[in-house]
């Protein structure tokens, strides 16, 4: 009868091991980060887009993305709505390309930031994301992506060369230390002042902060 028992109270526990374990992996548990080392040095946005400047939201989501990702591409839509519908809050983008099954992310990644040091991070962002088909499986994809800096109108002889010189590629490698620091392993991953988030919760964490 002992070892009947002490058999039954072993397998309890390790059914809780599991449980834990399950529920640590799976990224339900609520994981915190310090906010100022998300934002530091980050580019934040408003609804419209336009880069704000010495500004600091009351509440900041932090989104850590793939331009060749398809459900990055599909929360866009979701990310403006939220943005749109609750004043006070900003975005601030962070790269995190998944360069083991998304061949062209990493590039697209530092194209944007060539684009964003001609101010024009944003526009190039959205314009990623819509035609994503499109370059997504290029294996030639300079073309592409210089076309797309003049059709924002940008010179392309300039955008080309600062490309070439890898201008950006730092800030890109930055956002993948960073994120992989606070626990990134997936995209889209957002954190809302500092507490991660899954999309189905973005906007109600961002209305919570906002009412604090």
């Amino acid at each position: 009868m002992q070892n009947a028992k002490w058999l039954i109270v072993s397998l309890l526990g390790t059914v809780v091991v599991v449980l834990v374990a399950a529920v640590l992996l799976s990224g339900k548990g609520v994981v915190s980060v310090d906010p100022a080392e998300l934002e530091a040095g980050a580019r934040a946005a408003t609804v419209s887009g336009q880069l704000v400047e010495g500004e600091v939201p009351k509440v900041v989501i932090v989104e850590f993305s793939d331009f060749q990702c398809p459900a990055c591409r599909a929360a866009q839509s979701e990310v403006k709505r939220v943005l749109a519908e609750n004043e006070g809050a900003g975005l601030v983008f962070r790269h995190f390309p998944l360069t083991s099954i998304h061949k062209n992310a990493f590039i697209a990644a530092v194209a944007s930031e060539v684009a964003g040091k001609n101010n024009k991070f944003w526009e190039y962002h959205d314009l990623l994301f819509e035609r994503q088909n499109e370059w997504e499986e290029e294996s030639e994809i300079e073309g592409r992506l210089v076309s797309y800096a003049v059709e924002l109108g940008l010179d392309g002889e300039l955008f080309l060369q600062q490309f070439n010189a890898k201008v950006g590629e730092e800030e890109v490698q930055a956002d993948l230390s960073l994120g992989r620091k606070v626990g990134v392993a997936s995209t889209p991953t957002f954190f809302v002042n500092g507490e991660k988030v899954g999309m189905v919760e973005l906007a109600d964490k961002v209305a919570e902060k906002l009412a604090e």
